[in-house]
């Protein structure tokens, strides 16, 4: 069965363009026109002469509306829905010109609301009314179904001003944030929208300007010389259909030439983009880039993560407590908790499992037995998960996975001391008023940390083991049932989904914390710690529920069943899991389309400074040194393990298109950290992966002399995770067995 495609205006121009490459990609065609009947049958006879000569068998469908009218595009997609029952690519391309073009001071009522009425409001109605058929599709469709696209083609003139023609102009602006408010409403469905913005094409529609035009052009207006084509636009959509397209759909876009400034007469004067035919600015995930390939580089990172190691090892004094993050390249503390000091040991262990080394093996075993008991029983954090899963964890996967000798008094310390951490972990219970509960930060009782969703992996560990909770009177608390239940509070309250919570309720934002009245167990409001507002989303927040929410995936996917009580009071374990892919898959698509086009993000995507970098910045590679605001590498690296363990988890379940398009993310970031100005070469800078931010409304970040905001330090979770992240990569190069946080539990 071939795909349908939908495409308004594609009797003539850049419409028929948009059509002949669609049918070299087997789609099936509606082919919309207003008045040429017989310019749009021809179109459809070249689209099937075109199919034919290349072996292939499509329909091409012409079918009269005019946009503007609310019964002619109800009529046109009952037309798609009569002829061929789906619709997998709309194309909005319909557009008129003024019949006019008069200066915005003469300019007429009449002519603003015909361009208006063909231009914008026909598109918004028409996506609107084909948005609600997609969903319907998406959600009886198969997982691993391919999505529904829509495509919107503006112009440059959605940001070039021309004022001889302001109402195509502002109808033009109007729909690039159509695509914007569409992409944000469809991303929870998977549902792609695109926005191509041609420039000079030569169409009917600029027939009139031509003279004005090739003399510009000559004169060098642009960079090549020559008229865009329809053909070339015809190439970006199809480039869109093939899924070539990046993972930020709104932000996909296309200029046939580029301009920044104009004349008195509203014309280009100046070009900003160095192409004419076809550039795409967006998320540059590399398609073809896999894991062998990221093998040097990953050698190298452990190369270099050995010298830091031994030298951290040599200098630290463990009487100043943790090391947190880097200051002139040498590690120091801060005063908060000592949560990173599981990072440090654990970073040794994940050096000697990378490659073999047992110094290694001996520092990570020697300072886990001498420094982490006290993190066994502290009962004042929620870091339970971080510090002894990185450590007591670790040791038991290696003996479990025969890389150190087994020996059964060891694991069964081991096994002992993580029961006590899951045990203590869970006893730092808030109640809610619905029955449920979290485990609260080291805030207090109020205070539920997006941060501990990553935590819970020592529950689970703790629940495989045998272990539960012992209360007053004797009562036996599952394990398990809390970890369900505070899921499930996270994915309420600290992450949104675009369904109207507050005014800043977008899919995918996270916010650091969620606040209740202890006294009537009820959510007040949303803060932040870290961040930069409640309202706004700290990237490494929203890593951490990435990461978190894909390991529980996996966790509960490789045999956790649970009971029917632990999963009780959130309505049932398949309801649970339902929301848990929820909200990992409106995590990642939130951080693909909000990190720059290395993979790198910005510490806070409602950073104050964020206005003063260049517009486009997410469609450049990221820059620490930007004197305005700091990018976090640190969340990148724990994101990229999110993406690659969800992308893991969803090929697993059929879903092949997205799971390779979370891997392939993930083999694109990891290449960024692995490799300057990220990695770190220089062998007496102590850190790893450079450009991690700790804590920026304390300031408790160094800055450099010369330097306006933090760069050029490191963290111990930045580093550790860079290596969790390459080891992972390293074992599927290798072929060896999947390292999961649960792998090392023989289930009691």
């Amino acid at each position: 069965m071939n795909a349908v495609a939908l495409i308004t205006g594609a009797s003539r121009g850049i419409g028929r363009g948009i059509a002949l490459a669609l049918t070299e990609l087997g789609y099936d065609l509606v082919l919309n026109y207003a008045g040429r009947a017989d310019a749009a049958a021809q179109t459809a006879a070249d689209c099937v002469a075109a199919a034919r000569a290349a072996g292939r068998s499509i329909r091409a469908e012409p079918c009269q509306a005019d946009i503007s009218r609310a019964e002619d595009r109800q009529r046109l997609l009952e037309f798609t829905r009569q002829t061929f029952d789906r619709l997998d690519l709309l194309v909005n391309n319909a557009g008129v010109a003024p019949s006019v073009r008069a200066d915005i001071l003469e300019a007429t009522e009449e002519s603003f609301d015909r361009v208006l009425a063909i231009n914008l409001k026909g598109p918004y109605f028409l996506t609107q009314q084909a948005a609600r058929w997609m969903i319907e599709q998406v959600q009886t469709s198969p997982p691993e179904a391919p999505r529904p696209k829509i495509v919107i083609i503006s112009s440059i003139s959605a940001y070039t001003a021309s004022v001889n023609r302001g109402d195509y102009c502002l109808s033009k602006a109007g729909l690039s944030m159509l695509t914007r408010l569409f992409a944000v409403r469809l991303a929870e469905y998977g549902i792609g929208v695109y926005e191509i913005r041609p420039g000079i094409v030569a169409t009917d529609m600029t027939a009139a300007v031509k003279e004005k035009y090739d003399r510009l052009i000559a004169e060098g207006l642009t960079p090549i010389r020559r008229w865009g084509s329809p053909e070339d636009v015809g190439r970006a959509v199809a480039a869109i259909a093939r899924d070539l397209s990046p993972s930020a759909p709104e932000r996909f876009s296309m200029w046939t030439a580029g301009f920044t400034s104009t004349d008195s007469e509203g014309c280009p004067l100046r070009p900003s983009r160095s192409s004419l035919a076809t550039q795409i600015m967006a998320l540059r995930i590399d398609p073809k880039i896999d894991s062998r390939q990221l093998v040097p580089a990953i050698e190298r990172l452990f190369e270099l993560s050995a010298i830091k190691i031994l030298a951290l090892e040599k200098t630290w004094a463990p009487e100043r407590g943790t090391p947190v993050f880097t200051v002139r390249g040498r590690y120091t503390t801060r005063g908060w908790t000592e949560w990173t000091q599981g990072f440090q040991y654990g970073s040794a262990l994940l050096q000697f499992d990378a490659m073999g080394e047992e110094r290694f093996l001996e520092i990570g075993r020697r300072g886990t037995f001498q420094r982490m008991a006290p993190h066994l029983s502290h009962i004042g954090v929620h870091d339970h998960g971080f510090n002894n899963i990185s450590t007591y964890g670790q040791l038991l996967r290696l003996m479990h996975e025969g890389k150190i000798p087994p020996q059964a008094e060891e694991r069964a310390f081991y096994e002992l001391a993580l029961k006590v951490s899951g045990a203590i972990q869970a006893a730092r219970w808030t109640r809610l008023a619905d029955g449920t509960g979290f485990i609260h930060s080291f805030n207090g009782p109020h205070s539920l940390f997006v941060d501990t969703i990553r935590s819970l992996r020592v529950l689970a560990v703790a629940h495989q083991l045998g272990h539960v909770l012992m209360g007053e009177q004797d009562a036996r608390i599952s394990l398990l049932q809390r970890l369900v239940q505070h899921a499930w509070n996270t994915l309420r309250y600290n992450l949104y989904y675009g369904e109207g919570r507050d005014a800043y309720d977008v899919p995918g934002r996270v916010a650091h914390e969620a606040i209740f009245n202890i006294a009537s167990g009820q959510f007040r409001c949303p803060n932040s710690q870290q961040g930069y507002s409640p309202f706004s989303t700290w990237t490494r927040g929203l890593a951490w529920a990435l990461l978190g929410c894909a390991e529980q995936l996996e966790f509960f996917y490789a045999g956790e069943h649970g009971t029917e009580e632990d999963f009780a009071a959130v309505g049932g374990r398949q309801a649970f899991l339902q929301q848990l892919q929820r909200g990992a898959l409106v995590t990642a698509e939130f951080y693909l389309a909000n990190y720059c086009a290395d993979g790198i993000p910005m510490w806070d995507t409602g950073a104050p400074q964020l206005h003063r970098l260049p517009s486009d910045y997410l469609n450049r590679p990221s820059d620490p040194y930007n004197p305005w605001e700091p990018v976090d590498s640190s969340a990148a690296a724990i994101a990229a393990q999110g993406l690659l363990r969800l992308g893991n988890y969803l090929l697993a379940q059929g879903q092949t298109a997205r799971g390779r398009r979370y891997r392939q993310a993930a083999f694109t970031i990891a290449r960024t950290l692995f490799r300057p100005p990220y990695l770190s070469t220089d062998p007496r800078h102590q850190g790893l992966i450079l450009h991690s931010v700790y804590h920026r409304p304390n300031g408790w970040d160094h800055v450099a002399p010369g330097q306006k905001v933090p760069n050029g330090e490191s963290s111990m979770w930045g580093d550790y995770h860079a290596r969790e992240l390459a080891l992972l990569i390293l074992r599927e190069a290798r072929g060896e067995v999947y390292p999961t946080f649960f792998a090392g539990v023989e289930k009691h």
